[in-house]
C-alpha cells in the first residue's frame, strides 16, 4: 500500500464515493489507504474512531489524505481548502439543482457537511485542537470524544456531482498549486470566490435563521459572483454581472427570452440576470440597513415561489461556466468537442430545469 497520510477528517460527511488525484483525495472512512494507516498510527485510529452522533452512534467521518511525495505546496492550508472546495461546491451545485418546493434533499447542500474537524494529528503521536479561540495540546493517550455538526443530516450517500465543474477546476488546481505552480491572476480570483460561496453556502443559523441570517448570505453570494467576474483592469458591478450573464445561451429558449426589466439595465434581461438582480438589490437592502420585508427574499417579491437563496448556487454555476470559458478556452477545448456543445458536456439540464420551474408558474410579474 502506498504511503498515504491523514491532513483532515470531516465527521459530518459521510460517503461512498472516492475523489482522487495521484496526490490528494477525500475518501470514504472504509477506504483502503484509510485502513492501512489505521493499522500502523494508533492515533490516526484513535481519532478516526472517536466519533459519534446525538444517539451515542459510531460516526464514520470522511479524511482528506494526502500521498507522501507531494510537494509542501499541497501541504499548504490555501492547496487543501481549495481541492476541499472544489469537491465541496460540484456536490453542492448538482444538490441545489434538484430542489424543488416540498422536496426533500437527498445531496448535500451546506457546506458545513464538508468542514474539517478541529483536531489533528500531530507528528509525536498527540493531538493538536487549533481554532481563532482554543489552541490546545492533547497527549497520545488522552480521551477523545468528537460529534458531527449538529446543523446538517450526515449524507450516507452522495450520488450525484457536477464532473464537469469538478474536473475542470481540478486541473487549474494543478496548474497552481503544484505545475508549473503558478500563483496567476485568474487562478487566484476563481478559488478565491469559491473560498467565499463556501461560506455562502453555510447553514443561515447564526442568529436561528433570522431575515438576517439570509441577509448575510445575499452579501456573501454578490461578493463571490464580484470577485469572479471582475477584470483585471476596471471595476466590478451590478450591471458588469448581470451584463457577463446575459451572455450564456441557454439550451432551452424560454430562458434566453428577455422578458424582464432591471432598473440599472437599458434593456430587457433573461430570467438568471432578473434573478441576480433581485439578489444584488437585498443585497443592498441588509447591507445599508434599508427597511425589509420577508416577501423579498422569494423570487420576484412572492410569497408562493422558492427563496431566492435557492436560485443564487444555480446562477453562480453558469457564472463559473463563463469565467472557465472565458480565461481557460484551452482547458474548455480539450472537455469540449465544440463551442457549441459546451452547454451539453458540462450538463446543463438540470440546472435549466431549477429555473424552469419559475417559469412555468403563472402571473409572474417583473
Amino acid at each position: 500500500m502506498e504511503n498515504w497520510e491523514i491532513a483532515y477528517v470531516m465527521p459530518s460527511l459521510y460517503f461512498e464515493k472516492t475523489f482522487d488525484t495521484p496526490l490528494i483525495a477525500m475518501v470514504p472512512y472504509s477506504d483502503e489507504r484509510v485502513v492501512a494507516i489505521c493499522k500502523t498510527n494508533p492515533s490516526a485510529k484513535k481519532l478516526l474512531n472517536c466519533f459519534i452522533d446525538n444517539y451515542n452512534k459510531k460516526v464514520e467521518p470522511a479524511v482528506l489524505i494526502i500521498h507522501s511525495s507531494a510537494p509542501k505546496s499541497i501541504w499548504e492550508n490555501e492547496a487543501i481548502i481549495s481541492f476541499r472546495n472544489i469537491v465541496s461546491i460540484s456536490i453542492m451545485l448538482r444538490g441545489w439543482a434538484e430542489v424543488r418546493p416540498g422536496s426533500f434533499p437527498i445531496s448535500p447542500l451546506f457546506s458545513n457537511t464538508f468542514d474539517f474537524y478541529p483536531i489533528i494529528l500531530g507528528k509525536n503521536g498527540g493531538f493538536f485542537y487549533s481554532t481563532p479561540a482554543v489552541n490546545d495540546y492533547h497527549p497520545k493517550n488522552a480521551s477523545l470524544i468528537g460529534m458531527p455538526n449538529n446543523y446538517v443530516p450526515i449524507k450516507y450517500f452522495v450520488t450525484m456531482y457536477d464532473k464537469a465543474i469538478c474536473d475542470a477546476l481540478i486541473t487549474i488546481w494543478y496548474q497552481r498549486f503544484i505545475k508549473p505552480g503558478r500563483n496567476s491572476f485568474n487562478s487566484r480570483q476563481i478559488f478565491r470566490s469559491i473560498e467565499v460561496a463556501y461560506h455562502a453556502l453555510s447553514v443561515p443559523i447564526k442568529n436561528q435563521t433570522t431575515i438576517f441570517d439570509l441577509g448575510v448570505t445575499f452579501i456573501l453570494w454578490v461578493s463571490a459572483f464580484e470577485i469572479l467576474l471582475h477584470p483585471k483592469k476596471g471595476d466590478v458591478g451590478p450591471k458588469k454581472v448581470i451584463t457577463d450573464l446575459g451572455t450564456v445561451h441557454w439550451g432551452n429558449k424560454e430562458l434566453n427570452a428577455k422578458r424582464y426589466v432591471v432598473k440599472i439595465m437599458k434593456k430587457r434581461v433573461n430570467l438568471c440576470q432578473k434573478l441576480y438582480n433581485e439578489i444584488y438589490m437585498n443585497r443592498n437592502d441588509f447591507i445599508h440597513g434599508n427597511k425589509i420585508s420577508s416577501r423579498k427574499l422569494h423570487a420576484f417579491g412572492n410569497k408562493n415561489l422558492q427563496h431566492l437563496w435557492v436560485f443564487a448556487p444555480i446562477i453562480y454555476r453558469t457564472a463559473l461556466i463563463l469565467y472557465l470559458d472565458k480565461y481557460f478556452p484551452n482547458l474548455i477545448k480539450k472537455l469540449v468537442l465544440s463551442d457549441k456543445s459546451i452547454l451539453r458536456y458540462m450538463n446543463n439540464a438540470p440546472y435549466e430545469n431549477c429555473l424552469m420551474q419559475l417559469m412555468n408558474k403563472k402571473r409572474i410579474r417583473a
